[in-house]
């Protein structure tokens, strides 16, 4: 009986969780309409200024020029990452 229990038990969770997930990702999500717009008219503007702004983790704006020719990386581990990616030494 116990077992029998147990595996219901599961079961009834495992079918929950399922339909939680279904749910939450079905649902419509209107703010991304107004950030494509936003995005849009970022970009065209980033265009004719050659230059291209970019959001941080902390929400920082930061303008850079549209080509990066090469960068910095100080701390030791990040150097062998971009080695990693980027193939240059």
């Amino acid at each position: 009986m116990n077992k029998k229990t147990r595996s219901l038990k599961l079961i009834v969770m495992s079918v929950l969780l399922i339909s939680i997930f279904i749910i939450g990702g079905c649902s419509n999500n209107k703010n991304n309409e107004s950030t494509e717009k936003e995005s849009t008219k970022q970009t065209e503007k980033e265009k004719t200024d050659g230059t291209k702004t970019i959001v941080d983790t902390t929400g920082k704006e930061v303008k850079m020029p549209s080509e990066v020719k090469s960068i910095a990386a100080v701390p030791i581990p990040w150097a062998s990452i971009i080695y990693a990616v980027d193939g240059n030494g």
